[in-house]
């Protein structure tokens, strides 16, 4: 599974019943006709299901974003920049023939890269040698059909006088039936204006003094003109002190990494927690704006609707390193994505998203344990003796906040509220033709998207598994690639860093994640930033200039028992232990969404233990086979060198 798609006639799965898609009633509500028995009923978008037809299923399978090389992936983007021009509605065959010729090709491989990219919107059907995969194919509008629906749009559409999407349609149906042709379906006109590039929609329905005026009155480099057509990013610590869960004393102030859709003003998604901004940050909001949100609001239990989801056209950043990286780059790449940062020294820019973290933190200012903005505010107040909530409790009331009173109030910036925007943008109205629900990212895809936002390992695989921070891994989806007389090669590891006692190894020829335990099953599972305190323990106060993973777990656990000890009087110690307790809630979270997603990996701790029992075992008598001059005692002792 992949997309679904919520297109009238989609065939989709309900209740393991096969169904049709007759209408969109509403955010959440879809009509459905039985295939069976011809029933009628209304459903929850999110209960649905893709039904991937019997090509797709003979189709090369897709690999993981990660797994495909460099190299190959600069050739991927070299093709799309010479066809980019062209992944337009209104190109002819003139063009595509003069932008062969202009880079030495045949124009027929044009087309056919053309036909590849607009068949998945993904970046990776242009790498060599995935040409023949599947797609949805080109269109079946007649030549004569085509370019009445291409001339009508130009003569009508794109004019200043803003005709309506209804009036445009009036008129291609005229036409086509003047020329003997049945007229296409009125939502082909939509999915044509929706292909119309942002640049080139403003300057053809718009006077160029009034697009400057609303470039001004906005602070964006463009305006959004349709839901997710651009989301901005920004994060900051908010202004309030929290507690710990076990003895309600404080830990700090968190941050929050907020995403925004420009458009409709509803918040795409967020991310609270005790750690400074990352790609791993970023990457979990952009993760909770992409798919639908019906479990976190249950699992929080928050009463209200919350009905944003999908990938967005453009994301829009300042300059901080964390938007700079190469991953979030590649996965924009992908799934294309304009990836535009704010000019430097102009922090209007980025408006949007800063108004509403304004916002949050002026409705925070009335909360227990506030800092407020500005040291005269505080005066005399005291928010370490103030504050009372924990990060969990926090999160619940921002997610409250954002779903039934920020969506719900009338925005000065569109003159109504967060939702009745959004509707609008999805159902349209006299004058905007409506983008209709957006596809909703399920089964292998959503994994796909879940691990290319995580971080990113490289490592060799040795007899023993693969070594990361000085701790072991393994399993037995390794062996192969420490078969004697293999290349010695470096292969790709996805982390997560709130529980790093699994890894996950993307196997290339399988092109699959799989899920790498500790080579020790006994070691308790830890994060990221536990492992980073225990290393500066072992080097601080221990003196270690090098350590094996055995040390780091002792050392684990000595500094259990010294947080304990001190909890009661370390604001520190506190801030740690809600970490962690946030942490454990979320990874839970998100195997729980996982699993019901029918994941690529499944977590080793829910092996059975006999088969936990027979992988260590094989995994002994492998390595003895590969070096009878190992002693069983080496086996558990080798050493990690910081340097």
């Amino acid at each position: 599974m992949g997309r679904l798609s919520f297109k009238k006639g989609t065939v989709v799965r309900h209740n393991n019943q096969e169904w049709e898609i007759v209408n969109i009633l509403d955010l959440d509500k879809v009509l459905l006709k039985s295939r069976q028995t011809g029933d009628i009923k209304t459903v929850l978008p999110t209960e649905l299901e893709e039904i991937s037809d019997e090509s797709s299923k003979k189709t090369k399978k897709d690999a993981f974003l990660e797994g495909i090389r460099p190299e190959l992936w600069d050739k991927a983007k070299e093709r799309f920049e010479i066809i980019k021009p062209l992944i337009k509605a209104s190109r002819t065959k003139k063009e595509v023939e003069e932008r062969a010729k202009e880079f030495g090709l045949n124009y027929v491989t044009l087309y056919r890269w053309i036909k590849n990219y607009e068949s998945t919107g993904k970046l990776s059907s242009l790498v060599p040698n995935l040409d023949a995969r599947g797609g949805k194919g080109k269109s079946r509008l007649n030549s004569v059909v085509d370019q009445i629906i291409t001339e009508s749009i130009e003569e009508l559409y794109l004019t200043l006088q803003k005709t309506s999407i209804n009036r445009v349609y009036a008129e291609i149906k005229k036409r086509c039936e003047n020329a003997g042709f049945n007229p296409p379906h009125i939502n082909t006109v939509r999915r044509r204006i929706k292909e119309i590039s942002t640049e080139r929609f403003m300057k053809k329905r718009m006077s160029r003094s009034k697009a400057e005026s609303i470039y001004g009155l906005q602070g964006d480099i463009f305006e959004a003109r349709c839901p997710l057509d651009i989301v901005q990013i920004d994060h900051t610590p908010l202004d309030i002190i929290l507690v710990d869960e076990v003895l309600r004393e404080p830990v700090g102030r968190p941050y929050i990494t907020v995403a925004i859709d420009i458009y409709s003003r509803m918040i795409f998604g967020f991310y609270l927690s005790f750690d400074p901004p990352s790609f791993f940050t970023v990457g979990q909001a952009l993760s909770m704006g992409i798919f639908p949100k019906e479990k976190f609001l249950k699992k929080l239990e928050i009463e209200g609707e919350w009905k944003i989801w999908g990938l967005p056209r453009t994301i829009h950043v300042d300059n901080a390193m964390e938007f700079r990286g190469s991953e979030l780059r590649k996965f924009c790449e992908e799934y294309n994505i304009e990836l535009s940062f704010r000019p430097v020294g102009k922090p209007r820019y980025g408006g949007h998203v800063e108004r509403f973290i304004g916002t949050l933190n002026n409705e925070l200012h009335s909360l227990p344990g506030t800092t407020f903005s500005r040291p005269d505010q505080k005066g005399d107040y005291k928010p370490d003796k103030k504050a009372v909530m924990t990060i969990g409790e926090l999160e619940k009331w921002i997610t409250g906040f954002i779903v039934n009173i920020y969506h719900k109030k009338v925005h000065s910036g569109i003159d109504m509220s967060p939702e009745e925007k959004y509707r609008i943008g999805i159902f349209g109205d006299e004058v905007n033709p409506g983008t209709g629900l957006p596809d909703i990212i399920q089964g292998s895809e959503a994994q796909k998207i879940k691990m290319a936002l995580l971080p990113s390992e490289e490592r060799t695989i040795q007899r023993f598994g693969v070594t990361i921070d000085g701790i072991k891994y393994f399993s037995d989806v390794l062996r192969k690639y420490v078969e004697p007389g293999r290349q010695k090669k470096k292969y790709l590891f996805k982390i997560d860093p709130r529980d790093i006692s699994v890894i996950y190894f993307y196997d290339p020829e399988m092109k699959e994640y799989f899920s790498i335990p500790y080579r020790n099953l006994k070691f308790p599972p830890i994060s990221v930033w536990e492992l980073k305190q225990v290393k500066k323990y072992l080097t601080e106060k221990k003196n270690l200039s090098s350590y094996d993973e055995f040390d780091i777990f002792k050392a684990y656990e000595e500094l259990k028992k010294l947080e304990q000890e001190s909890i009661k009087k370390s604001k520190a110690a506190r801030r740690n232990a809600a970490r962690k307790k946030v942490h454990k809630e979320k990874m839970e979270m998100r195997e729980e969404s996982s699993s019901e997603a029918k994941p690529l990996y499944k977590a080793v701790k829910d092996r059975p233990e006999e088969e936990i029992k027979e992988a260590v075992e094989n995994e002994i008598d492998d390595m003895m086979m590969f070096d009878d001059d190992l002693e069983g005692d080496d086996l558990e002792i080798v050493k990690y060198d910081e340097e």
